[in-house]
């Protein structure tokens, strides 16, 4: 299988919580690669980008406060 690198993305993982402490700064990603692997970041750091090239971000699996606030960079 051919892989188009360019109709991934790479994940900024944001959060909508103003005030973040230790405890809400980070959250749960579930992601479908370019390789089409569902993948599931637990406790990942709010304010970094995912160390892969994402087709998709699912809506089960992703905590609601990172769900509307990642940003896709192409």
């Amino acid at each position: 299988v051919r892989i188009e690198s360019s109709t991934g993305c790479l994940l900024y993982v944001g959060s909508n919580d103003a005030t973040m402490d230790v405890a809400k700064s980070f959250v749960d990603v579930k992601v479908k690669t370019i390789g089409g692997n569902d993948v599931t970041f637990s406790n990942f750091p709010v304010g970094e980008y995912l160390p892969l090239q994402v087709l998709q971000l699912f809506s089960n699996g992703t905590d609601s406060a990172a769900m509307n606030n990642c940003m896709a960079i192409w």
